[in-house]
């Protein structure tokens, strides 16, 4: 994604003054909440976007990213759109593709890949700022599964959820609050908004490894 970033401000398809809505991934929904969390005005442009983070931590620069782009129907079961697969799709409480543009574009302003020096007064350091684990395939669908579609899956039906499997990965949520999957227990030595170390938000179900947390979907108000 940096390359395409890279190469779409050397031919000049975006400029300083380009509203963010013309990155790739950001349609008006996050657009929008983009510009709540980032702009005093009706716009937001690139420049705009790069001074308002100059200053911030990592950990609310995280905040202000995640809490922006939370998809529509975070948390909620929903069509996956595909003809040949009636399972429904667990929604993402961030979107990812959203997320992980903005991630490029910090990281490409920072080392001056846009030609244009805007992340020249960057206070924190970009190379911190990594992408998330992806999600596992099974965990995208069996928190939707009833129990008997749940074991023709091959996952697991416990505490009245279908659970994949236990070392499947969930998706991340609103730093530095739970996301998909979580522990029983924090420990504040391990990363904040971690799986590890996260303030747990939403309805979870046990696990048969009973230190790990399964979020049940379900309407979830945003952040």
């Amino acid at each position: 994604m940096q390359r395409y970033l890279s190469q779409e401000f050397q031919r000049g398809d975006l400029q300083p003054s380009s509203e963010m809505i013309e990155i790739k991934h950001i349609g008006p929904y996050l657009y929008n909440r983009l510009i709540k969390e980032f702009s005093r005005s009706r716009i937001l442009t690139i420049r705009t976007f790069a001074n308002r983070i100059s200053s911030m931590s990592i950990d609310l620069l995280k905040r202000k990213l995640t809490k922006s782009l939370q998809n529509k129907r975070n948390n909620q079961c929903i069509p996956n759109g595909n003809k040949n697969n009636n399972d429904l799709y667990h929604v993402q409480d961030v979107n990812q593709k959203g997320y992980e543009i903005l991630l490029h574009l910090i990281r490409l302003l920072s080392r001056n890949g846009d030609g244009h020096n805007l992340g020249a007064n960057f206070q924190f350091d970009a190379s911190r700022l990594r992408l998330a684990t992806r999600r596992s395939e099974d965990a995208k669908t069996s928190g939707c599964l009833s129990r008997s579609r749940c074991r023709r899956h091959g996952n697991t039906w416990h505490d009245s959820l279908c659970q994949p499997g236990r070392r499947s990965n969930g998706f991340y949520g609103v730093h530095p609050y739970s996301g998909q999957k979580t522990k029983q227990n924090r420990n504040a030595r391990k990363p904040l908004g971690s799986i590890n170390n996260s303030i747990r938000r939403g309805r979870y179900a046990r696990s048969p490894n009973s230190n790990i947390l399964w979020r049940r979907p379900g309407r979830m108000r945003k952040v």
